[in-house]
């Protein structure tokens, strides 16, 4: 079986001096290769993945191995994975859940190795009015991440 390491070795090679960055490689039963592919500027468009899908199938001995390969973008829906992702989305909305089952919503303000930083409104009941607070979430304490749609 063709090993994820195998092709995000790959991968990471023809991503050299872009702006794209690998979000999920997955290698399911009978070598199904599934790679999952974002941009920090813009976003993936068809030509990014036939290139990223032609140069894996011609770093890989299909004589060998035979496999069946999927290159794709990583879905407007989908929840964040990796730490580019939360770079690429500072100053947009998003919902996070943690992991004790809390759910906290706001702008993404900053993201690093360690933690990101979410600015929340809260109504004070008192004072009839908004206040807004910045927490920080470290990303052991987040169960998922998903980015808030809107058509506004």
């Amino acid at each position: 079986m063709i090993k994820a390491e195998k092709i995000l070795e790959i991968a990471e090679k023809k991503i050299i001096g872009t702006e794209i960055f690998i979000v999920e490689i997955k290698v399911a039963v009978g070598n199904k290769i599934s790679v999952r592919l974002d941009k920090m500027n813009g976003g993936i468009v068809v030509n990014d993945c036939l290139e990223m899908s032609r140069y894996i199938e011609s770093n890989l001995n299909r004589n060998a191995e035979d496999f069946s390969l999927e290159v794709s973008s990583a879905g407007l829906e989908e929840p964040l994975k990796v730490k580019k992702q939360y770079l690429k989305n500072i100053g947009k909305k998003i919902d996070v859940l943690l992991t004790d089952g809390i759910r906290k919503k706001g702008k993404l303000v900053s993201a690093d190795e360690n933690k990101i930083e979410l600015e929340t409104i809260h109504r004070d009941k008192q004072l009839k009015k908004d206040t807004t607070e910045i927490i920080g979430i470290a990303y052991d304490k987040i169960k998922q991440t998903k980015k808030v749609i809107s058509f506004k």
